[in-house]
């Protein structure tokens, strides 16, 4: 089913925001625009050739080399001598430099247009145009060898190349790896962010929650799914959720997510593995919409810029430069660890907010006074975690807001992203929500 909606949002994406016409691919097409416009274009430059050469063929072909200094000598000798006379001679630099320019030229050229050869074949609309040739048209059977390497190759070369498994962007403010220090520079550079497949676990996660909430969206932003959890374990965890902010809350949780994960990192029963993976996949995907994709988020968006600008002044200060920049995961969590307070909320203070949840969320496990097994006790708050960032992805999700909507069309601009897609499931079981 995801796999289907992924396909729905590429078919879109490929509709509006393709550098090909790819609406109109189709056999003939490919060969009109592709084979016969540049053979007509290569005929009309030697028509070209030979009426500057007052219609003598044999005169205009042979001045082409004659009268050309660069193919005389050839490219490869002449760069060669302009290099050698650079130091002696200022008009051989701006020679080299015209041709630097022109073979640079020549490589883009030459790339662009392969590329929108393959990314016209690999369409999603020219599958569509094979099929519709072979159920309409009598001559295009399953006999004939171009149909049969059609429908062999191209949906191999699909899947290799662009139309993978749908994946998700991961991003930890606490994580030593480079990607993440971008958080700190004054520009956004989401490319840099490593991408995982989404897991199975995460989109059943995702789907039994739509199911049983059909057509509603979800009244609070993880705090309802806190407070279905019988366990007075977690009754006093609900001062995270005191924050009118939904970015504030989202990194809220996702530093006490981080924590906890590094806090109780050894080997977890299959129920807790099961758990640990939707909680910490969401998590760190949520950080990434906060952080890079703030248009998307359902609260202003000069709102949840501030909060993450706040954020990083407070990992600046807390954590100083070379543990920020050079120190391991470990190292940062026993750093960051340091700033723990009160199980209660601080106004502009997420890192420190993060802690004290991740803290208290650890001390029920390996500090718990109810004699409780440290197991059970570890697969409860991972369950509760999980639970909690389903239903944080499922408020993020829909929406009818213009500004949200605009964020969906910049992202279908980049090739799409894991929230487009549940924002089209959404939309299709009927779940909205009104402007914030």
């Amino acid at each position: 089913m995801f796999q289907v909606i992924s396909d729905e949002v590429n078919f879109l994406s490929e509709y509006y925001h393709s550098v090909v016409p790819v609406i109109f691919a189709s056999p003939f097409f490919l060969l009109a625009n592709y084979v016969l416009l540049p053979v007509v274009v290569f005929g009309l430059c030697v028509l070209t050739v030979i009426l500057c050469g007052n219609g003598d063929v044999h005169y205009a072909v042979t001045s082409i080399h004659q009268d050309n200094s660069s193919l005389q000598a050839g490219i490869g000798n002449l760069t060669i001598f302009l290099v050698k006379d650079l130091t002696k001679s200022p008009g051989s630099f701006f020679s080299l430099l015209d041709i630097s320019i022109t073979f640079l030229l020549f490589i883009i050229f030459l790339n662009e247009s392969l590329w929108e050869i393959v990314v016209f074949i690999l369409s999603n609309w020219f599958m569509v145009s094979l099929v519709c040739n072979y159920t309409a048209k009598e001559e295009w059977c399953p006999g004939k060898p171009t149909f049969r390497w059609a429908f062999r190759w191209i949906p191999c070369l699909r899947s290799w190349m662009s139309h993978g498994d749908l994946s998700f962007k991961q991003l930890s403010v606490l994580s030593p790896r480079f990607p993440p220090a971008t958080i700190a520079l004054p520009f956004k550079l989401p490319m840099l962010v490593p991408s995982s497949t989404v897991p199975v676990c995460v989109k059943d996660s995702i789907m039994e929650y739509f199911v049983a909430h059909d057509h509603v969206v979800p009244i609070s932003f993880g705090k309802s799914a806190l407070q279905k959890i019988d366990n007075v374990m977690f009754s006093n965890l609900s001062w995270a959720f005191d924050s009118k902010s939904i970015a504030e809350v989202t990194l809220t949780w996702h530093i006490a997510t981080d924590i906890f994960q590094e806090g109780s990192s050894h080997t977890l029963s299959t129920n807790a593995a099961y758990f640990s993976m939707v909680a910490t996949g969401l998590s760190r995907y949520c950080a990434y919409l906060v952080v890079f994709q703030p248009e998307i988020m359902p609260e202003n968006q000069d709102n949840t810029e501030r909060v993450v600008n706040l954020m990083k002044e407070e990992l600046r200060e807390s954590l100083g430069f070379l543990e920020f920049y050079f120190f391991g995961h470990a190292t940062r969590v026993k750093r960051i660890m340091q700033l723990m307070g009160k199980d209660s909320w601080t106004e502009n203070k997420v890192v420190k907010n993060g802690v004290a949840l991740g803290a208290s969320l650890l001390e029920k496990v390996f500090h718990d006074d109810g004699g409780g097994d440290d197991d059970d006790q570890l697969e409860m708050v991972w369950k509760m975690l999980a639970n909690v960032w389903t239903e944080l992805m499922a408020y993020l999700v829909p929406s009818t807001d213009e500004e949200r909507l605009k964020g969906h069309e910049n992202a279908l601009v980049q090739g799409g992203d894991f929230i487009t897609v549940l924002w089209a499931l959404s939309t299709h079981m009927g779940i909205s929500r009104q402007p914030v």
